[in-house]
């Protein structure tokens, strides 16, 4: 074959290639807590306060993705993960950011907290998070986020349900091992400022009610179609022909 005709057998082979397609998938918490000085409350809320005043706790919300939720065997890698939170509109509510992080560790509930054996630290040593790394096996930040609205609005934004754009590039590894393991993960939602008081709702919330969800999307491997796996047989016969 002269060499033209190996370049237009490659070429069919590689367009008989399917493109990679983006794959997205979205979860609904399946627990949440507040975690106050004395440990969880099984409150369904998902607050982020500091320890200005009696209403300081941080928020833990969990999730499960699976690998087959995205139509794959195994997932690569993640592309973009989107946070959906409802406002909870608390008279508390104050502060303009907050702080997410991430921790692939699996909490067990002990039927007075979702998330047994976590406090928030109110030594001031973790201020104004009182997120005590120690606690936990990996931990780490995911960044500070703008709240997008004014919590002392009069109510109006209680209820309604805000996407923030989260950037994963620090646990993108993680996060695809979770997927793959089909194991939970956690995100912990904090203050940035001990005067902070950012309330959003959790699992099964009655007040301003909207669980919290997780939208993840992926980039599918490319697989050969079917013509591209009989045009890669073809071609390897080929080449073993003409080397004999």
């Amino acid at each position: 074959m002269t060499k033209i005709g190996w370049l237009a057998l490659g070429l069919a082979v590689l367009t008989g290639m399917q493109s990679a397609v983006a794959q997205t998938a979205t979860d609904v918490a399946l627990i949440s807590d507040r975690i106050e000085t004395d440990g969880g409350s099984m409150s369904a809320d998902l607050y982020g306060s500091g320890n200005d005043d009696g209403f300081q706790s941080y928020g833990a919300v969990t999730f499960n993705l699976t690998a087959a939720d995205f139509g794959l065997a195994a997932i690569m890698d993640i592309d973009t993960v989107d946070l959906s939170l409802t406002f909870n509109d608390r008279g508390f509510s104050d502060g303009s950011q907050f702080e997410l992080y991430f921790t692939a560790d699996d909490f067990a509930g002990d039927g007075t907290s979702n998330y047994a054996g976590l406090v928030y630290d109110e030594s001031g040593a973790n201020d104004p998070s009182g997120i005590d790394a120690a606690s936990f096996t990996s931990l780490t930040s995911l960044g500070t986020y703008a709240l997008g609205f004014d919590p002392t609005d009069g109510g109006t934004n209680g209820g309604v349900a805000f996407d923030y754009s989260i950037n994963f590039a620090a646990v993108a590894a993680e996060l695809v091992s979770e997927i793959n393991a089909g194991s939970d993960f956690t995100i912990l939602l904090a203050a940035t400022d001990n005067a902070d008081d950012v309330t959003f709702s959790g699992v099964g919330n009655t007040f301003d009610p909207g669980d919290p969800a997780l939208t993840v999307t992926v980039a599918a491997v490319p697989e050969p179609s079917s013509a591209a796996v009989l045009g890669l047989i073809a071609f390897a016969g080929f080449c073993r022909r003409r080397r004999s």
